[in-house]
Formats: structure tokens, C-alpha cells, sequence
């Protein structure tokens, strides 16, 4: 596509008799960085930027896994940004453990998504107040890789499942 808007401009030039095929290669590449540049300097405006952010909201309701992927990226490269996600924990509410993640905490209330099996699929949202949960934080590399373990459970991570 576009050797056909390249190489009229390049006839017209003369540059396609001179250096041959070459010139439009580097015409071509010249041309899809100016394009990437453009691009990036539409994203500093806030209204374009919002829009992305709006799309990367959308995939997260469509793939609820996808926030999951993201936490084990961020954790793996040590983002400042991980405290905006979700944050992996176990909590002992109820009388029971359960694998979880802290979603939301205002003042003296939290937001948990609270896991039914091995995946994100299959969950629950529990608001609760700081007092009435205890919270194991665990990293979400540690969640995945327990939940994975059919068999096994999160006994290791749980520091005395007894005094409770």
C-alpha cells in the first residue's frame, strides 16, 4: 500500500532512477515512523489518552484474566504503578481462608474479589471492615502458582491456621 502513495512521488523526483528500489525502502520506513511519532504525541492529549484507558477497561470486563496477566507483568518488572491493581492476599473472614484480591479500601471498609475455584472466572465481591478480615498478603505470582497446584493448597503461606 504504500509503494503505490511512494513511488509516484519517487518518479516524479527522479529518486526511483537514481538509487532504485532501496529509496522507497527507506521512503517506506520513513514514512511509518512519522506515522508512529504522530501517534505518540496524540496520546499526550487527555481526551485521546482517556479513550485508551477506556478500551483497557472494557478488555478487563470482557477478560477478567487480563487483570491477572497484568499484575504478574507488573510484579515481574516492578512497576510503581502495581499499587493501582488489584493486590493479591489471603483472607480469614468467616472462619476460613480463601485466595483473594483487594479491589478497593476507603477509610474502614475493603473490596475483595473473592476466588470459588482456580481461576478468575468463578468469584464473589465481598465489602467488608478492616476489623472483621485478616489479611496475608502473598504476591500474585505466589496466587497463581497455588491455584494452579490441584491437590495442594495455600497451608504453606498461612503462618499458624490454628490460632485462629
Amino acid at each position: 500500500m504504500l509503494i503505490h502513495v511512494i513511488s509516484p512521488i519517487a518518479t516524479n523526483l527522479g529518486i526511483q532512477k537514481m538509487l532504485g528500489e532501496l529509496t522507497l525502502t527507506i521512503l517506506a520506513v520513513f514514512l511509518i515512523l512519522l506515522i508512529i511519532v504522530l501517534l505518540g504525541l496524540l496520546m499526550q492529549i487527555n481526551s485521546v489518552a482517556g479513550i485508551g484507558k477506556k478500551m483497557e477497561d472494557i478488555a478487563f470486563r470482557i477478560f477478567p484474566s487480563l487483570n491477572q496477566v497484568k499484575l504478574l507483568a507488573a510484579e515481574k518488572l516492578d512497576f510503581d504503578s502495581q499499587s493501582t491493581n488489584w493486590k493479591s492476599v489471603l483472607i480469614y473472614f468467616e472462619e476460613k481462608y480463601s485466595p483473594a484480591f483487594l479491589v478497593e479500601e476507603k477509610d474502614d471498609l475493603q473490596t475483595f474479589f473473592v476466588m470459588k475455584g482456580t481461576t478468575l472466572e468463578d468469584g464473589e465481591i465481598l465489602i467488608t471492615t478492616k476489623k472483621s478480615v485478616t489479611l496475608i498478603e502473598i504476591s500474585s505470582v505466589q496466587l497463581h502458582q497455588y491455584c494452579r497446584q490441584f491437590g495442594k493448597g495455600f497451608l504453606p503461606l498461612i503462618p499458624s491456621a490454628t490460632s485462629k
